[in-house]
């Protein structure tokens, strides 16, 4: 089936910015964390296209490699099934008119693996948002959709829903909040737990949906380390981690001892701060220009990529309380890692 011809609205922030060329953010993003300025902000440039075949850029391609290779990576395999299996728990059957509306929706595989399923437990859906800034993203969840239930009302925001203004259209409000948003919160171990931005988050998605909206978001709550680090240990994984060093040697004005090839990945996990760490460490020492500015990293030298963090649930029911969410209830998958949580105004 063809992708749907869809009206995407802009975010109200997000269409009164210009348009930046992608390797100046890039570029921006990567002398911060060089420079130790900010701190797990580049995990969404690890997910790089390749130019050529022989392009040692190839991060997409690692990512879906890894995810087909391993089954210890349990926040995908473990969430699809608590969604599949466990949601109507909570959900029950629907009859009332409902708007749904996923925030984040992300690939087409991420909608019919976690989003139809949900979408079964209503009757009468009476339309579908999806909000993602990715506009291939927006196509892809409402095609899956629209073959799902053809002719549905759609209207799409291409938006930050944590910055942007989105109002949804009038009426009973169901949000699906799934994926790793709110488990890749930048920051550094001794910032501590991201307790004011995780509220933050929960208070602006609760105005989204209005007074009497619910909100059915998943995250990973699992404290135990072994099967934490155990995710992320493939080679593939490794590989994946350091991959985004050749997308600075092919995108951006990098110049002298610059090696992207000494570099290795390893997971990092902090138990106190309930955060896993995805760090990237020079195997040598390196005295190079980025831009114009220079950098002299020693051997041995690690520099946080990006954060998975893991929130117990009695945490996160915590924060979404004091966000102003009221009747809370939770389900967790078999092996009590991943938690599916539903929540009313």
């Amino acid at each position: 089936m063809a992708l749907p011809q869809l009206a995407v609205i802009h975010g109200a922030s997000a269409s009164s910015q210009l348009v930046i060329d992608e390797n100046t953010l890039f570029l921006s993003d990567m002398q911060a964390l060089l420079r130790r300025e900010r701190f797990a902000n580049v995990g969404s440039w690890q997910y790089s296209d390749s130019q050529s075949a022989n392009d040692p850029v190839r991060g997409a391609r690692l990512w879906e490699r890894f995810l087909k290779a391993t089954k210890d990576y349990y926040p995908l395999y473990d969430g699809i099934d608590l969604i599949k299996n466990k949601s109507g728990i909570l959900i029950g059957q629907r009859n009332e008119p409902t708007w749904l509306s996923d925030f984040g929706c992300g690939s087409k595989k991420a909608t019919q693996g976690k989003v139809i399923p949900v979408k079964r437990h209503f009757k009468n859906v009476t339309g579908y948002s999806p909000i993602d800034k990715s506009h291939t993203f927006l196509l892809e969840a409402s095609s899956v959709i629209n073959q799902d239930q053809s002719g549905i009302p759609i209207k799409a925001f291409q938006a930050d829903y944590a910055e942007d203004e989105i109002k949804l259209p009038q009426g009973k409000n169901f949000g699906i909040f799934f994926g790793s948003t709110i488990s890749n919160i930048e920051g550094r171990p001794e910032d501590g737990i991201p307790t004011d931005e995780i509220i933050s988050l929960m208070v602006k998605l609760k105005s989204i949906l209005g007074d009497d909206g619910e909100l059915l978001m998943d995250y990973d709550a699992n404290q135990d380390e072994q099967s934490i680090l155990a995710s992320y240990m493939h080679e593939l994984q490794r590989e994946f981690g350091r991959n985004i060093m050749q997308r600075v040697a092919r995108d951006l004005p990098v110049f002298g001892d610059f090696d992207p090839n000494a570099w290795r990945y390893e997971p990092v996990w902090h138990e106190k701060m309930h955060q896993l760490c995805h760090t990237i460490v020079s195997e040598r020492n390196m005295d190079f220009y980025l831009g114009d500015e220079r950098f002299k990293i020693a051997a041995g030298e690690s520099f946080i990529l990006n954060n998975s963090f893991k929130y117990p649930v009695e945490k996160m029911q915590e924060w979404c309380e004091q966000a102003g969410w009221g009747t809370q209830a939770h389900v967790m998958d078999n092996h009590k890692r991943m938690a599916l949580q539903l929540m009313a105004a």
